[in-house]
Formats: C-alpha cells, sequence, structure tokens
C-alpha cells in the first residue's frame, strides 16, 4: 500500500512539474520553465516530452549547445516525432554545423516531417547542403522547397546551387523568379547576370552567345541604376564585349578603370575591345599592362590575347613569343607556318617587282 502511495505522489510531483512548466512556456517564460521540464526529463528519461520541451525552451533562449543536445536526445526517443527533427535541424545551421546537419538530413526520414513545416525542414536542408558544397543535393531539396514556399529566398538559393552546379539555365530562370516575387532582390538581379555572362561564356552557337551577353547587357544596366560600383561597371563591360558592342564596352570599361586602376581585368577587356575595333597598338597597351596586374594562374589569357594581336599584325616573332610563354605548341605552330608563308609571299612579290623592273626597261629600249 505505501508502494503505491509513493508511486501516485511521484507521479502526481511531476505531472505538476509538466503542468508549471507547459503553463510558463505558453506564457514565453522559457527560463522559469526550464526547471520544471529538467525535473521531468531526469525522472522520466525515457520519455520524449520532457527533452523536447526543455530543447525547445532553450532554442527560444538562443542557447543553442543546450536545445542541439536535448532535441538530439528527443529524436533518439521517438524519431517519428518530425516537428523535433525539424527544430534540431533548425538549431543546426544556427550553429552553423553544416556537416552535422547533411549527414542528419541524409539519415532521417523526410515523411515524418509534418506538412506544415516541410517547405521549412527542405529548405533548411538545401541551405545545409549549399554551404557544405553539395550543390546536386542542395538543389534537390531546394526545388522541393519551391514547390511549397512562397516568396524570393528559395529561389535565390535555388539559382546559386544552380550556378555552383554549372545548370546556367535552372539559375537564370530561378533568380529571374526571385526578382519577379520580389524586385529589390538586387542580389538576384547581380546573380542572375553573372548566370547569364557563364550561360554566353559556355555556348558554342554564336547568336546564342550573343543572344545571352545582351541579356546581361540589359540587366546590368538595371543594376547600375541601383549601384554604381567597379563590379558593375566591370560586369557590364563583359556583357557589352560578349555582345559585341565594342563601344559600349569601351564606355562601360573606362567608368570601371575610375574606380580601380589596378584590377588587370579592366585592362584585359579593354584591349580585347579595341582589338575588335582594329585599334591595335592601343590594345596592345591595355593588353601589356593586364599581363602586368592579372593574378599568376590567369595571365595566360593575357598572354594568349597578345599573341592573338601580334598574329593579326603579322609580328609573328612577337606573336610566337607570346605564345610560347603559354606552351600554346598548335599556335607556334600555326604562326610558324604564316610566318614562313609570309616570307615566301614577300619574296615572290619581290621577284615579281623585279621582273616587272627589267620588263620596263626592256620595253624602254624597243
Amino acid at each position: 500500500m505505501k508502494k503505491l502511495f509513493f508511486i501516485f505522489l511521484f507521479s502526481s510531483l511531476i505531472f505538476a512539474d509538466w503542468n508549471e512548466g507547459v503553463k510558463l512556456f505558453k506564457e514565453k517564460k522559457y527560463k522559469e520553465a526550464i526547471p520544471h521540464f529538467k525535473e521531468v526529463a531526469d525522472n522520466i528519461p525515457e520519455g520524449f516530452s520532457g527533452w523536447y520541451m526543455l530543447g525547445l525552451c532553450h532554442l527560444y533562449l538562443n542557447d543553442y549547445d543546450k536545445a542541439s543536445e536535448n532535441l538530439k536526445k528527443a529524436i533518439e526517443l521517438k524519431p517519428e516525432e518530425g516537428d523535433a527533427a525539424y527544430k534540431y535541424l533548425t538549431v543546426l545551421m544556427k550553429q552553423k554545423k553544416y556537416g552535422e546537419a547533411t549527414s542528419f538530413v541524409k539519415n532521417y526520414r523526410e515523411e515524418y516531417i509534418p506538412k506544415e513545416v516541410r517547405g521549412d525542414y527542405y529548405k533548411l536542408a538545401g541551405l545545409a547542403f549549399l554551404k557544405s558544397q553539395d550543390f546536386s543535393k542542395a538543389t534537390d531539396f531546394l526545388q522541393k522547397a519551391e514547390a511549397l514556399i512562397d516568396g524570393d529566398e528559395v529561389p535565390y538559393y535555388l539559382g546559386l546551387a544552380a550556378l555552383q552546379n554549372q545548370n546556367y539555365d535552372m539559375a537564370i530562370q530561378s533568380f529571374q523568379k526571385a526578382i519577379t516575387r520580389n524586385p529589390k532582390n538586387i542580389d538576384a538581379l547581380d546573380y542572375k547576370i553573372k548566370s547569364l555572362i557563364e550561360k554566353g561564356r559556355t555556348t558554342n552557337i554564336q547568336n546564342e552567345k550573343i543572344k545571352f551577353y545582351n541579356m546581361a547587357l540589359q540587366d546590368c544596366i538595371k543594376l547600375l541604376k541601383e549601384k554604381e560600383t567597379f563590379e558593375n561597371y566591370l560586369m557590364a563591360g563583359e556583357s557589352a564585349l560578349g555582345a559585341q558592342k565594342y563601344e559600349d564596352a569601351l564606355n562601360f570599361l573606362e567608368k570601371a578603370k575610375n574606380f580601380n586602376k589596378n584590377d588587370g581585368y579592366v585592362y584585359l577587356y579593354i584591349g580585347q575591345a579595341q582589338s575588335s575595333l582594329e585599334k591595335n597598338q592601343e590594345a596592345l597597351n591595355n593588353l601589356e599592362q593586364a599581363a602586368k596586374l592579372l593574378p599568376e594562374d590567369k595571365k595566360r589569357i593575357a598572354y594568349n590575347q597578345l599573341g592573338f594581336v601580334y598574329e593579326k599584325i603579322k609580328d609573328f616573332d612577337k606573336a610566337i613569343e607570346f605564345y610560347k610563354k603559354i606552351n600554346n605548341e598548335k599556335k607556334i605552330k600555326d604562326v610558324e607556318e604564316k610566318k614562313k608563308i609570309e616570307v615566301e609571299n614577300k619574296k615572290a612579290d619581290e621577284a615579281l617587282k623585279e621582273y616587272e623592273r627589267k620588263k620596263a626597261e626592256q620595253e624602254k629600249k624597243k
């Protein structure tokens, strides 16, 4: 009889702690609620609810270490309680523990997640994989999230994942959706331009290439109305260059140079535009400057362009000199062949002139 009395008394005390904890929790007095839920968890360690409520209290108090510890315990006891899993993933993301977050997502059955928070769960999972540079997984989860969540955040993050995954079509579409939903999302516009430029770079069909660079240029003009920066003028210059609008490119690039005179890409793009306009000596000067300023692993771009311009003006020795810097054996061989043909042509021209001179002298003697 005494044993039953003690069990009843024990149960009543725990029940009282639970009720008091819930009352304080509803009043958002999370710190005051913690001792009551801790009493429940300590006395019923195999019970899910005490650990779960402790985890929530610590989460709302921004004590993420304790929140993580208690929520993890709750999930181990009752994995099918999907809201605890969603809250646990939330905590891991706030802690920036992206590796732990992706590992948890991979091993958790997502059908346990309640429908009302499933979109947010997918969003968090997508972000975790994005931060962990698993862009394929990030794309998968963010696509699921986009089907369930409105707003511009998810398509923006989906665009980032697609861009890193080199799926430029998806990136362009996603960033455009983010912009449509929130025209003030300047970052989405910025990355849409970057995606269009990458699409232009990787497209082999010339008309398509020009089309994508033109689209990038139009968006650059919009972006410049919001922010006149070195980076934005440089992107506008590169876009105009790719769209074969060389005078426009020079205009944008000169403005970029006013912001930063020590960036090698400015001089590289200026040189390319001038070369296309047959301003070859000016192009060579700017390309030489680009070669000095570009990072070591990028100098080959300037050397290659210098070789191209010297080749164009038939200074074959200089062209070969620059192609040798980048070990471009094919171009070296091509230019040597052109040089040989040029020498033979000059000899033929001289021989023809000599023949015509002698012929003219003979005509005079008659």
